[in-house]
């Protein structure tokens, strides 16, 4: 009777406040699993050579990732890493852009166009 009078009065149980840390645990491993599949993409992109990046194609990758990372449950989009990862991706598709524009200049405003694009990659990774 004492358990049911604890349920009815409000107060949570040893067996309550177990079972909300046991969902969170269980959340927080949802979360790392889901977010370590989008970093090892996220590693593989910066593994490549600038030069061998095809801006366009790096663009919809990180646009898949983005829509991958909203396609989280509610519970999971909670957690400081998942705001972690998409601010990142967020930065990386506004530096692709400002790359974008670099390469778009006219050569003769460059000396060295591709020594620019390699220390800007460079400093940015």
């Amino acid at each position: 009777m004492m358990h049911l009078l604890h349920y009815v009065g409000g107060v949570s149980t040893s067996e309550d406040k177990m079972q909300v840390v046991f969902e969170e645990l269980q959340d927080l491993r949802g979360v790392w699993s889901e977010l370590s599949r989008i970093w090892a993409q996220i590693d593989e992109i910066r593994e490549k050579p600038w030069l061998s990046v095809q801006p366009r194609k790096l663009r919809q990758h990180l646009d898949t990732l983005m829509a991958q990372l909203k396609e989280l449950p509610a519970r999971l989009r909670q957690y400081s890493s998942y705001e972690y990862v998409k601010k990142l991706l967020q930065g990386y598709t506004k530096v692709r852009l400002a790359k974008r524009v670099i390469r778009e200049l006219p050569l003769a405003s460059v000396t060295n166009l591709e020594s620019c694009i390699v220390k800007l990659w460079n400093r940015i990774w």
